[in-house]
């Protein structure tokens, strides 16, 4: 007694199958881009609701974007950093203490703290309300490219 397996059909599930690989390698840029844009905007309105203090931080929420789009490490994908970029002139004039600081550093210490200013964490709460946003924005972008 034996039993008889059918592979007919096969080919076109694998047609299918390559063709959104194709697909998904294709427009992986934009679909990045379209969720890290959501990313950007969280991050922005998270500084704007911090900003409520006679201290403005202004200059960090303009400096938030993309970095560039890089090859992941195992080469299988791949990723942008969401960040503020740039620097900004250096905002306490203590002897000795000239020239510029980063935007990211900035960031770092508002979310962290130090030893004499409490953390302000900015940077984990407006990403974990953008995960949603940022995953819809690239299933959009995605049925738009894949099926468009």
């Amino acid at each position: 007694m034996g039993f008889k397996v059918d592979t007919s059909g096969f080919e076109e599930i694998e047609r299918m199958l390559l063709k959104n690989a194709e697909a998904a390698e294709k427009y992986a840029e934009p679909i990045l881009k379209a969720g890290a844009g959501e990313i950007v905007k969280a991050q922005k309105s998270e500084l704007a609701r911090l900003a409520k203090s006679d201290r403005s931080i202004g200059t960090l929420e303009k400096s938030i974007g993309t970095g560039r789009i890089k090859k992941s490490r195992s080469g299988t994908g791949i990723h942008t950093d969401v960040f503020p970029q740039g620097n900004q002139p250096h905002g306490y004039p203590r002897k000795g203490k000239r020239g510029n600081v980063s935007n990211a550093q900035v960031g770092f210490v508002l979310e962290y703290g130090r030893s004499n200013m409490p953390a302000r964490p900015w940077i984990g709460a407006a990403n974990a309300k953008a995960a949603g946003k940022a995953n819809e924005a690239m299933a959009k972008e995605w049925e738009q490219v894949s099926y468009g």
